[in-house]
């Protein structure tokens, strides 16, 4: 039997931090979705000492959301989303593959519509 580190590591901060957001695809279809919200612009991932680290392939000002594999298996640029509870609608302009395709995460970089 396998253990899913990545799930195990990943579920917890979805479920603490997330937002509930739906996601419409190009066709029409909408769903609820989690994410991790990094819309402010602090794309930083880890602090050390002095330097931080950026999210690789996203500008460090740039409107970033995390959504798990597992509930957006496609990849979801073109798609929409809104946070719930917000009026604003964004489009995913640009995503990014993290982690395993069956256990990771998108990278999705926002645009406002």
């Amino acid at each position: 039997m396998l253990i899913d580190l990545q799930s195990l590591l990943l579920d917890p901060n979805y479920d603490i931090w997330g937002l509930d957001a739906i996601l419409t695809d190009k066709s029409g279809s909408s769903r609820p979705v989690r994410v991790l919200d990094h819309r402010t612009g602090q794309n930083v991932i880890a602090a050390r000492g002095s330097q931080t680290v950026l999210v690789p392939g996203v500008a460090q000002d740039a409107a970033v959301i995390f959504i798990r594999h597992s509930q957006c298996p496609a990849k979801p640029t073109g798609c929409r989303i809104q946070i719930v509870g917000e009026t604003m609608t964004y489009e995913i302009r640009n995503s990014l593959q993290k982690g395993n395709p069956q256990a990771g995460e998108w990278i999705c970089e926002l645009s406002e519509v």
